[in-house]
């Protein structure tokens, strides 16, 4: 006789129970870290679209300082 078979249907049940619990504990680590990835995949772009922006005032003004004509 198989083990599934010995066991009491509540024993069954419980036992289902933890492989599912498990498979969902797994996804949601899954999505935590996916969440997390995007996170700072986020705080990156943000990084540099402040740094971009702060280099790009004194670069304008120098570029636009270097083309004037000379009187």
């Amino acid at each position: 006789m198989s083990n599934i078979t010995n066991m009491a249907p509540l024993a069954l049940v419980q036992q289902a129970a933890l492989v599912l619990n498990a498979s969902r504990r797994f996804r949601y680590t899954l999505d935590l870290k996916k969440e997390e990835e995007k996170e700072e995949a986020r705080k990156k772009i943000r990084a540099h679209a402040q740094a971009i922006r702060l280099l790009g005032v004194p670069m304008a003004t120098f570029l636009a300082v270097g083309t004037q004509p000379k009187s």
